[in-house]
């Protein structure tokens, strides 16, 4: 029983440690601390991308709608709210102020 448990949280561990290294080598490839996904019609996208203007925030936003890349990107990401903020490898979703401006503090 035992090495099942520790078996079960090593390929916990594992996925853990993959998704962070696949999200930032997202961060990489857009040069970017901070990614937004958004979409034309998303309100909070919106408001997100307000919040961060204000803040003078760099960010830099895909459009999930511009193409299929940045489309097949977001759902590599296993989310499927937006908006989506990417900080620093730590994902946010939905409009959530508090937490976007306590991440963003750091940068």
């Amino acid at each position: 029983m035992g090495y099942v448990l520790a078996l079960l949280i090593g390929v916990s561990l594992l996925r853990s440690w993959l998704k962070r290294r696949r999200l930032l080598r997202i961060h990489e490839r857009h040069r970017s601390q901070v990614i937004l996904y958004s979409a034309s019609w998303c309100v909070k996208c919106h408001r997100v991308k307000d919040l961060l203007e204000d803040q003078m925030i760099r960010f830099v936003v895909v459009d999930i709608e511009s193409s299929d890349e940045d489309y097949a990107e977001y759902k590599s990401i296993g989310v499927r709210v937006l908006p989506a903020v990417l900080i620093t490898g730590v994902m946010i979703t939905g409009y959530q102020e508090e937490k976007i401006r306590r991440m963003t503090q750091r940068l």
